[in-house]
């Protein structure tokens, strides 16, 4: 190996690359003289013509990139390849393509006439076209669908097709040129989109309705009808994915154009459940004019109802606007949960708990596993929902409701440590003496998950259980033993739990 020419070669590329980036053309030429002179074989020329920077990039390229149209034919009649590949497949074309929007189109008709090919495919199998089509770039789309042998329909790793690509960017007019060479407009990528769900998901509102129009004017109503349901593999509809984008207009102009509102896609949700996450109150109104009452309460394959999802968000507007319309404010998902409990789940959702109070949701409901909405307040640690459902006048009987483990929200407290909720569950009539499943206090549980301030708090209140034992003979102070909590055994034995009955430390 050369070493010396090898080094030679890297520097004087390295020159070539920026002069090319330059458009210096004296710069350039002084460093193709020290290439011939260096490199008096054609082939070795070309190799070096072709060398690839730290970016992955050839001279040619870079000339290509900023529109250096006399670099570019310099460097290509001095031996550069029009079709070298660059950084992840890319060959000049794609560059002018991708980065040259607006510009003079002198060097993409230079480098066609070099036979540079108009189908090339980068490593995500973009072609020049897709570039293109994505970037809006209508001059270069109006000479390449001019060329002989351009593929309108090629695809991209995803299936996209350029007129895919154009319909995301949204230019009408480029669009147009795509139709116009027997593009399919129907055409579907790897995830099910058409052009259509493209231009409608991206919120194309003027694109959507130019080729809704096109599909009545040149097919029919009637095939018309069947576009507006389409759907891709999530079962998304048009109207699923404007619903979705929160776009007005687009979901406006769909119902009109006669949308079924009620399709379901994926999981049964309808757009209304869709919508009473995403959207306002404006564009729930909007879907529920052209909706029929019993759909209001339809539910998904989890049994959720859109009301159940507008309350677990906190969408309390929303929810009141439901309940006007009539939805049912104690409706049980398939794990027996009402809207109610839900929206206790989640904090920052007592303005929406309070609403439901006031439109007289049922707070002693309970799920699946027996849990009310106290339970589920307290277990999310949601002290503003506590504090709202402690206001009840049924406060007394919900405040030891038992779940399945036997547990009151007060030993939900406990054992997670939420001092706050505990403090007010006890303020309210908690019992602290009450047992689960296991027979076990609320203070077992605080001793045992070494809640030290809840421990200390409870004793303070009423420590009348400090020595009380679970089914098997354990004492809070066993269960502190047991898990290694020795502030909690400190404490415990300070406020005078016995260690007669049965040795904690066994």
């Amino acid at each position: 190996m050369n070493v010396t020419k090898e080094v030679l070669r890297s520097s004087i590329t390295s020159m070539m690359h920026q002069a090319s980036r330059d458009g210096d053309l004296e710069k350039l030429k002084q460093e193709l003289e020290e290439l011939y002179v260096d490199y008096p074989e054609e082939d070795a020329r070309k190799q070096a013509l072709c060398h690839r920077d730290h970016w992955g990039l050839t001279p040619l390229h870079y000339a290509v990139k900023y529109n250096h149209l006399e670099v570019v034919r310099m460097l290509v009649e001095k031996g550069a390849d029009a079709n070298v590949r660059g950084k992840k497949g890319a060959r000049p074309i794609h560059y002018f393509t991708c980065f040259n929007r607006g510009s003079d189109a002198s060097i993409l008709q230079y480098l066609i006439s070099c036979e540079a090919d108009i189908n090339a495919l980068d490593d995500n199998n973009f072609s020049p076209l897709h570039f293109a089509c994505s970037k809006g770039n209508f001059k270069v789309v109006q000479i390449l669908t001019q060329c002989d042998g351009i593929k309108i329909e090629a695809e991209d790793r995803l299936r996209n097709t350029p007129l895919h690509c154009a319909c995301s960017y949204g230019d009408i007019v480029v669009v147009d040129t795509i139709l116009d060479c027997a593009a399919n407009l129907l055409a579907e990528n790897e995830a099910g989109f058409t052009p259509l769900h493209v231009a409608c998901s991206q919120g194309h509102e003027e694109l959507l309705n130019h080729l809704l129009t096109i599909v009545e004017n040149r097919f029919g109503f009637a095939k018309l009808a069947s576009v507006l349901e389409m759907k891709n593999k999530e079962g998304q509809g048009l109207l699923h994915l404007a619903v979705l984008a929160s776009h007005y207009n687009i979901t406006k102009n769909l119902l009109e154009r006669g949308c079924d509102v009620e399709s379901p896609m994926e999981g049964n949700d309808t757009v209304l459940h869709i919508a009473a996450v995403s959207c306002n109150t404006e564009m729930i109104e909007l879907i529920l004019r052209f909706m029929s009452f019993k759909v209001l309460d339809k539910p998904n394959d989890k049994g959720r109802t859109a009301l159940h999802y507008a309350a677990r968000f906190g969408k309390h507007k929303i929810v009141s606007l439901f309940l006007k319309r009539g939805a049912n404010i104690n409706c049980r998902d398939n794990n027996q949960a009402s809207p109610i409990i839900m929206a206790s789940g989640k904090s920052g959702n007592a303005k929406t708990v309070q609403m439901m109070m006031r439109q007289e949701a049922d707070i002693l409901m309970t799920d699946r596993e027996d849990c009310t909405a106290l339970h589920v307040a307290t277990k999310e640690n949601n002290l503003e929902a506590v504090q709202m459902l402690l206001t009840s006048e049924q406060r007394k009987e919900m405040i030891n409701m038992k779940n399945k483990d036997s547990n009151t929200c007060l030993h939900v407290a406990c054992a997670h440590g939420y001092e706050d909720i505990a403090n007010l569950l006890m303020e309210k009539g908690a019992d602290v003496k009450s047992r689960n499943y296991n027979n076990e206090t609320p203070l077992h549980l605080a001793a045992y998950y070494g809640q030290n301030d809840v421990v200390d708090n409870i004793i303070d209140i009423d420590n009348s259980t400090i020595n009380d034992n679970d089914s098997n003979g354990n004492s809070p102070l066993h269960m502190a033993a047991e898990s290694g909590n020795f502030d909690v055994i400190k404490y415990l034995l300070k406020s005078g739990a016995s260690i007669n009955d049965k040795t904690p430390l066994v």
